[in-house]
């Protein structure tokens, strides 16, 4: 049994659309149910730091050990402004899996 909040469901959500959607109905209905619980009244969802943007040296970006938070410039970590990009991830979800099931 999955319980939701204890991580982000999106991306697992997303990967059960490249398997057997029937099968693992309940956990993608169960899935979808805990996202929309979790929508702010301005139909957004939270956000957090999420883009990285390394230094214009840096040609592995998986071996930065530390980055900062920050708005500008290079090896940091951008915040989600206003929750775009992850309401954005959310919506792009929700639709694919009404596409799916409508099939």
């Amino acid at each position: 049994m999955v319980t939701w909040g204890q991580w982000d469901p999106v991306y697992p959500l997303k990967a059960l659309l490249s398997s057997d959607l029937n099968k693992y109905r309940s956990i993608g209905d169960a899935g979808i149910a805990w996202l929309l619980s979790q929508q702010f009244k301005d139909g957004s969802w939270r956000g957090d730091h999420i883009l990285q943007i390394p230094h214009t040296h840096i040609h592995e970006p998986g071996e930065i050990t530390e980055w900062k938070l920050g708005s500008f410039g290079t090896g940091i970590t951008v915040d989600d402004h206003n929750r775009i990009f992850t309401t954005v991830t959310v919506l792009n979800l929700l639709a694919l899996f009404r596409t799916e099931y409508a099939h």
